[in-house]
């Protein structure tokens, strides 16, 4: 017995100082990056929440790309818009796989759109989404739904103000006609019937698509309602715009948006809070939508926070 105990209290040792040396050595082949332990590699650099300021922080530190590691997993972290356009739109073969992650999988989180490797499948469901949402006649479709559903949205907010998120909440979680749901399966059945997988499919699709539409079109506005209350003055001169520019005898529609700019502005600036890079945004703590005045076209499309938020390369949907 006593010679089994020796013999794995010699592995045990081999692994540490292996693992102790490659700490020690670095590797030269990765970016740059923190110092890390054995074992636990970076975890204990990273705050309970907000792990993004720290990633913002080594970025100062090492540069746009970073290699960390979270226990044994290697972590490259992208930290530069820059960088993530050159990885991610120009290769984005090489970068549009997904890992795997058993957890997820005991979850029966796998044929989720935003988990799915890259392949076959993640291509169907990509283009789905895009003849639904991304064709300029898609999305003029929605424009009498959307006007209906804003009109009930400010009735809402002027009866009970105080329950403006309650109300966020419901405009966001309404039912439409057409809907991507609805067209898959009128095409499914008229090319023949519905199969489980095709069936299984579109419920996890359309549950993805509902999950992440209703979350981000919430924070947004909640977003823009906590800057109008913190920038009053940005509230005033937004109003004024709307004032000579509209009038008070009807509310703006989607053909005044070109001569609406300065509330082009705040919807930019909403998207921008995303965003802490000094560089493309002078105190990006400020909420500041003059930042986007002004500017010519390339400047213009330069810093346009839509350029990123909505993600890099072939995974965007």
């Amino acid at each position: 017995m006593g010679g089994f105990v020796s013999l794995g209290f010699a592995v045990l040792l081999a692994l540490v100082l292996r693992q102790l040396y490659r700490v020690l050595r670095g590797n030269p082949r990765t970016p740059p990056g923190p110092r890390s332990l054995p074992f636990i590699g970076n975890v204990h650099q990273l705050p309970m929440e907000f792990h993004e300021r720290k990633f913002f922080e080594w970025g100062r530190q090492y540069g746009g790309i970073i290699y960390a590691t979270l226990f044994q997993t290697p972590v490259i972290i992208v930290n530069s818009a820059e960088v993530a356009h050159d990885l991610m739109d120009k290769r984005s073969a090489n970068y549009s796989d997904r890992p795997v992650f058993p957890l997820l999988e005991l979850m029966g989180w796998t044929n989720v759109l935003t988990q799915l490797r890259y392949g076959e499948q993640f291509r169907k469901h990509r283009k789905w989404i895009q003849d639904a949402f991304q064709s300029k006649a898609a999305l003029k479709s929605f424009q009498p739904l959307q006007r209906r559903e804003t009109s009930i949205l400010l009735s809402s907010l002027v009866s009970s103000p105080e329950a403006f998120a309650d109300h966020f909440r419901r405009d966001t979680a309404g039912t439409a006609a057409p809907s991507l749901t609805g067209t898959l399966l009128e095409e499914h059945y008229a090319r023949g019937g519905m199969t489980a997988q095709a069936e299984d499919e579109i419920r996890r699709l359309s549950g993805t698509i509902y999950a992440a539409g209703t979350d981000t079109t919430v924070t947004g506005l909640r977003t823009f309602m906590l800057a109008m209350v913190r920038n009053p003055e940005v509230f005033k001169k937004a109003q004024q715009e709307i004032d000579k520019v509209i009038g008070s005898d009807r509310l703006p529609g989607f053909e005044d948006r070109e001569a609406l700019p300065y509330l082009d502005c705040i919807l930019k600036e909403v998207y921008r809070g995303m965003t802490r890079n000094e560089t493309a945004y002078p105190n990006p703590e400020v909420f500041r939508p003059e930042r986007f005045m002004g500017l010519t076209g390339t400047e213009a499309d330069d810093i346009d926070p839509r350029r990123i938020i909505f993600g890099f390369g072939r995974r965007p949907v």
